[in-house]
């Protein structure tokens, strides 16, 4: 049983032989761009399932894609898309196809709640999309769908994300991705490459000309096409001088986690 079905029927999953990887971000942290990069890089069929919640009906949950999408891949090739489908449907759609290999993708999600500690746990790997803290926040203002208490949120959560990189044991299946470092560095996707045990380094780069179109569109390109400077590094620019920018971003905390886990940051170039 795939997709919805994950917290109710663990152990079928893994009889099934499935290789299952879990994923986390902040929304407008180029995370598709990642997952698509992961998808191309498995060999045979595998399914993404994109951008999944935890639904509660009645004293149960369901857990499904928020907008019913679905990616199919076949050796590097995105071969089917969904696009956006009633949830009720992702079963159906699902069952058309045969893989072994499943991706879910989670964004603006606290994987220490229990649902998704308990999903953790029947993945292989959880793998978790870090954009630094001023762009990241820079491209959510630009996007304009969150005011400023959701971001506050948002940024608590992505504060939670950084803790568990450094609380987490060298044996844990976590693996944290730096997306500034996975855009301008072969040799950093190379090593993901093999932490993540994917197939095929050659097809999971064909992902990085291209730009995936998800959620309303997305900021991002391929970096060997249209990306720019700007795209990645520099959104923090138009916002230097942004009062709710800059309250935003005064949180000891986050300045702290941050400064350690990311090779470049911005913080001491915003006006406060």
């Amino acid at each position: 049983m795939r997709g919805f079905n994950l917290f109710k029927y663990p152990e079928e999953l893994h009889k099934d032989g499935n290789l299952i990887l879990n994923t986390y971000s902040l929304q407008r942290s180029g995370q598709h761009l990642v997952l698509d990069w992961i998808g191309r890089g498995l060999d045979g069929k595998s399914a993404h399932f994109n951008h999944c919640r935890f639904h509660r009906k009645g004293v149960s949950f369901s857990f499904v894609p928020v907008a019913g999408r679905v990616i199919i891949y076949n050796s590097g090739m995105r071969e089917v898309d969904s696009g956006k489908q009633g949830k009720e449907n992702v079963f159906g759609f699902s069952q058309e196809f045969s893989y072994r290999k499943e991706i879910y993708s989670m964004e603006d999600v606290d994987f220490n709640r229990l649902p998704y500690r308990t999903l953790n746990c029947i993945a292989d790997k959880v793998v978790v999309i870090l954009r630094d803290p001023c762009n990241w926040l820079a491209s959510s203002m630009k996007h304009g769908r969150s005011t400023q208490e959701k971001l506050v949120k948002k940024k608590e959560i992505l504060k939670k994300y950084l803790r568990k990189f450094y609380s987490r044991r060298e044996d844990e299946k976590f693996i944290f991705i730096d997306y500034n470092k996975f855009v301008s560095s072969c040799e950093y996707r190379k090593d993901l490459f093999v932490k993540l045990s994917l197939d095929n380094f050659i097809e999971a780069e064909q992902a990085m000309n291209d730009i995936p179109e998800f959620g309303g569109g997305s900021s991002f390109s391929g970096i060997n096409s249209t990306i720019t400077q700007e795209n990645v590094f520099e959104r923090w620019l138009v916002y230097k001088n942004d009062k709710t920018f800059a309250d935003i971003l005064g949180d000891d905390e986050l300045i702290f986690l941050a400064e350690k886990f990311f090779s470049v940051n911005y913080f001491d170039k915003i006006q406060r």
